[in-house]
């Protein structure tokens, strides 16, 4: 059959081909060009139709029921059927696509083929990092990851900075040694000083309504703009003023209850983060150093004398009983040690005299005792050679 559709057993010299363009619909159509892919099995029995053949109504039969035939099986005439030369032109030139491959790299596989680590590297670097040598990725990786580390560096120190700005103040875990050692922060300064302003604020109102109630002249208080108050001159008292200082004694409560309660809190937190720290060492020293503490201990004498030699400004410290326990626990550890390697070196001197001088008597027969002396007679001596 020719490209056309056309038998090619009635196509004469000088024919023309059927003008494909007007025959076919749009190719752009999309719902023509999604259409499945069928393939149709083109049998060389169909060049003609001019003899009948029953076979060819068995074949027609077993067609897809989708193909174009008329009522009673028939093949239609020579005119192109599109879905025909669409099947055959899909069937010949469509490729299948490929799907993209995913070459994005999860956590859960860092490493490749080539043992390349690509840990902490971001989904954006690592096709980067996949296209350089051996030489760059092993020089070039590290520097990257410090960048990062840096980076994260840097972010916390601005943090702290900004904290720093409101007041927020960062300690060395070491302070919560001491269960006063808050005292000597900055924060308790300031804290401890708003208690107290706010206690001499109260006082001098409280005082004030006092000089007012016998009429006697009182003094108000004011903020120079830098955070102290100043006394204002004497002035006489009036009805007027008697209320302004109630209502000031009763602004002043209040705002003593809240520095105490912020003073509270910091102290009673400071201590409770030293107790906690002190139970830990505590719970460590009976899990292993059990009965360490009891007077008629092996180690207590050596507990003793280490904890005399410690400075007198360590001795109170919640590290010193731990410190004397582990330096008697390592004494008993040597003592017991050295004993052991006694033994060794006895038990070894005793196989080396034994190797010089020989089996003892006895040992020959495998009894390690002397054998006893029995008379052998001429008969069983007789008896035993033949």
């Amino acid at each position: 059959m020719s490209p056309t559709g056309i038998p090619a057993s009635n196509m004469k010299e000088g024919d023309k081909l059927p003008d494909l363009e007007k025959q076919l619909p749009d190719l752009d159509d999309e719902e023509d060009l999604q259409q499945t892919e069928e393939t149709t099995q083109t049998d060389d029995t169909k060049s003609t139709e001019e003899t009948p053949d029953t076979s060819r109504e068995t074949k027609k039969e077993d067609k897809p029921a989708d193909t174009k035939a008329g009522k009673d099986g028939d093949k239609k005439d020579s005119a192109l059927d599109f879905k025909d030369f669409n099947d055959a032109k899909e069937g010949i030139f469509k490729k299948k696509k490929e799907e993209p491959k995913d070459d994005k790299t999860t956590d859960d596989n860092k490493v490749d083929d080539t043992g390349r680590d690509y840990s902490g590297l971001s989904e954006t670097e690592i096709p980067l990092f996949k296209k350089m040598g051996n030489a760059a990725f092993a020089y070039v990786k590290p520097l990257v990851m410090e960048q990062k580390q840096l980076k994260e560096t840097n972010t916390q120190l601005q943090k702290q900075v900004e904290d720093l700005k409101v007041g927020k103040v960062y300690y060395p875990d070491s302070i919560y040694e001491h269960d006063r050692a808050y005292l000597l922060t900055p924060e308790f300064d300031r804290i401890n000083n708003d208690k107290l302003t706010a206690e001499a604020v109260l006082s001098h109102w409280q005082h004030q309504a006092v000089l007012i109630r016998k009429g006697k002249d009182w003094q108000d208080i004011e903020d120079d703009g830098k955070g102290n108050m100043r006394l204002l001159p004497p002035k006489p008292a009036t009805d007027d003023d008697e209320t302004e200082v109630n209502n000031n004694i009763a602004f002043a409560q209040r705002q003593l209850v809240k520095t105490e309660k912020v003073f509270d809190d910091f102290t009673t937190g400071f201590k409770g983060r030293h107790s906690s720290d002190v139970k830990t060492l505590k719970d460590a020293e009976a899990q292993y150093f059990p009965d360490y503490d009891k007077p008629d201990h092996i180690t207590a004498t050596v507990q003793k004398e280490t904890m005399e030699g410690l400075p007198p400004s360590f001795r109170k410290s919640p590290l010193a009983p731990l410190v004397c326990k582990l330096v008697g626990a390592v004494r008993l550890w040597q003592h017991k040690y050295n004993q052991v390697t006694k033994e060794k070196d006895k038990t070894e001197k005793v196989k080396e005299l034994e190797k010089k001088n020989g089996p003892k008597e006895g040992e020959t027969l495998g009894t390690g005792t002397k054998p006893a002396k029995t008379p052998v007679s001429f008969a069983a001596f007789n008896a035993a050679k033949e």
